[in-house]
């Protein structure tokens, strides 16, 4: 089992080799359907990328949301 630490580490090494900034956001402002499934977000802003977590999120599940969005937003056509 991945500890916190480990999970951490795995996630900086990821966001290091695609270019992205790690973000944590608090979701407690949003719906509450939507903050329950809220597991992460990719996105960009000129030449930056972002990978945006929900504040309080099982430090378990972010490698594996950060490897399913970066795999989703690399193979999109950027204009």
């Amino acid at each position: 089992m991945e500890t916190h630490a480990a999970n951490d580490e795995i996630l900086a090494v990821l966001a290091a080799e695609h270019g992205v900034t790690v973000e944590e956001w608090d979701t407690a402002s949003l719906d509450p359907m939507l903050r329950e499934h809220f597991m992460g977000w990719h996105h960009r802003i000129g030449d930056r990328r972002y990978l945006i977590f929900p504040k309080g999120q099982d430090p378990a599940e972010r490698p594996s949301v950060a490897r399913a969005l970066l795999a989703r937003t690399n193979g999109e056509v950027q204009a």
